[in-house]
């Protein structure tokens, strides 16, 4: 499904096919999107890569029925979303680029292949989320666990990341739950705060990122005894 036209909504569907979003001030809302086999082509269940604005989705639960490591969960900017239920995706939501506002949602059951040669470690990186960079990205309020990877993955592959917030939420999984990597672009603009922590793959690895970016970031703690979690220097 493409949607080209400005003002669509999409509601009460059950979308057995990819979303493509190219118009500006699109909804979607109340749905289950289930994509397809994509053979060996990489897919979103929903992408949002252009040059939109306003794309909103919401209540809506995106799970492949065709379990695959060419397939991710959202990907792209410009969007804001609310209570999804995302699985069975390598990687939950994707974003490259500016304003996204994500919240309330469930983010879980990542899938993770080895071996997988796409990979300089032969494995899939899965992750709940992966910021590649942008300005004015939340994720707050959602529940984030299941990756192997990472819970939350920061990096600047496509642009220097500013006024990026991860708020709230409860973050689990991961080698590190939250990972970030400047990739020499310099200090990442990111802050981290009122999060719980659970079980990471690295004993008691709540954060690892470079001193560089770490800020004030407060009140971040374990759910197993409410202790602080301290930073890991990478």
């Amino acid at each position: 499904m493409t949607i080209r036209t400005a003002g669509t909504v999409i509601e009460n569907l059950d979308i057995r096919g990819f979303v493509r979003v190219e118009a500006s001030n699109v909804t979607i809302r109340r749905s289950i999107i289930r994509g397809r086999d994509p053979q060996k082509t990489n897919q979103a269940l929903v992408a949002a890569y252009g040059d939109h604005r306003n794309f909103r989705i919401e209540d809506t639960t995106l799970k492949p029925t065709t379990r695959s490591p060419y397939v991710d969960g959202i990907k792209g900017r410009n969007f804001s979303a609310r209570g999804l239920d995302i699985s069975g995706v390598v990687d939950s939501v994707v974003i490259f680029g500016d304003n996204v506002d994500f919240g309330y949602s469930w983010l879980h059951d990542n899938l993770h292949y080895s071996p997988w040669p796409q990979q300089w470690d032969n494995q899939t990186h899965d992750d709940n989320v992966q910021i590649e960079g942008g300005r004015n990205i939340t994720v707050h309020n959602s529940r984030l666990e299941g990756a192997h990877n990472a819970a939350v993955m920061i990096t600047q592959n496509y642009a220097r990341g500013a006024n990026i917030q991860i708020n709230d939420n409860i973050i689990s999984g991961g080698q590190c739950a939250i990972n970030i990597d400047e990739k020499g672009r310099g200090p990442v603009g990111v802050t981290i705060k009122n999060n719980r922590f659970g079980k990471s793959g690295i004993k008691d690895c709540g954060i690892l990122a470079p001193k560089s970016s770490v800020g004030d970031w407060p009140r971040n703690v374990w759910l197993a005894g409410g202790s602080p979690v301290r930073v890991r220097s990478s």
